[in-house]
């Protein structure tokens, strides 16, 4: 087993890409969950959305986000908490009104 541990595996991709996958119908699914996501973020109100997507996307810290939206280090953690939560649920809502 140690001799096996310095294996070097390369580098792993940062995305999926979908030309590996077997099955198109999860690549369709995929794609679709995707579409929904995009459309439940693009409802959230203005706040949540901003620090979700530098968070999210732009991975800062707390501390980044809070001072180039110019609101406490607690307050970014509350809007994200909440954030989240709403994104959740404008993302189910949205999912089983696709189905």
């Amino acid at each position: 087993m140690r001799k096996n541990s310095n294996i070097d595996y390369g580098e792993v991709p940062e995305t999926v890409d979908d030309s590996c996958d077997v099955n198109p119908e999860i690549s369709v699914l995929n794609a679709e969950r995707m579409d929904i996501l995009t459309n439940s973020l693009s409802k959230l109100p203005e706040p949540y959305k901003s620090v979700l997507m530098l968070k999210e996307y732009g991975n800062l810290t707390y501390a980044e986000i809070a001072s180039i939206i110019g609101v406490s280090l607690d307050n970014v953690k509350v809007l994200l908490f909440r954030g989240r939560q709403k994104l959740k649920n404008l993302y189910r809502r949205d999912y089983y009104n696709e189905m």
